[in-house]
């Protein structure tokens, strides 16, 4: 299950919330079912709620395709997001990750205008999207962590892990704002 604890990342001054689910510092994804998904969606602790959420986003970068690329787009996101979730009613024991293949990558919804592409996106221009709650910086961090989790065919995700590489990210970001974010992400999330 979900518990609602937030990281902060300290960037450009601002404290930046990553959500990050965490049971005993590690979660297999794909074992969180379409109960304890919505159990964290109907929660009434704003964090739970926000932690809940991050776990779709996770599952967006997990589930591209190649065709996708670096590609994050917003409008059809919202649109399996909310697919998701009318699934995950009608399925309730049905797996989280099981129930957004049907939705996300080589099945996601069609194409719309509201795309970013995470692979143009300086760290400057990350940092001015961490104040919108939905696409800000630390959701895009969480759909980079899912991201990069497919290359491996890893599904754990490791919160202890999580806060410390959030927050180099986040230092790196700040004192080196014209570099790349995905770029930033990897070096930390896949050091040599």
């Amino acid at each position: 299950m979900i518990r609602a604890l937030v990281a902060a990342a300290a960037i450009a001054g601002l404290a930046i919330a990553t959500p990050r689910p965490a049971s005993a510092g590690v979660l297999d994804i794909s074992t969180e079912s379409c109960s304890s998904f919505l159990e964290g969606m109907k929660s009434q602790d704003k964090a739970t709620q926000s932690d809940t959420f991050a776990l779709l986003w996770w599952l967006d970068g997990y589930n591209l395709t190649e065709e996708q690329a670096t590609i994050i787009d917003f409008g059809a996101m919202k649109t399996n997001i909310n697919n998701i979730i009318d699934d995950c009613s009608k399925n309730p024991t049905i797996a989280l990750m099981t129930t957004s293949l049907k939705y996300m990558g080589a099945n996601t919804s069609p194409k719309t205008s509201d795309v970013t592409d995470i692979a143009t996106m300086t760290c400057e221009q990350a940092l001015a999207s961490s104040q919108n709650n939905t696409e800000g910086m630390g959701y895009i961090l969480f759909w980079i962590a899912g991201y990069n989790a497919s290359f491996q065919k890893d599904t754990v995700f490791d919160s202890d892990k999580w806060d410390k590489v959030s927050g180099e990210i986040g230092d790196y970001c700040r004192a080196n704002p014209k570099v790349g974010l995905l770029t930033t992400a990897k070096k930390y999330m896949n050091p040599e």
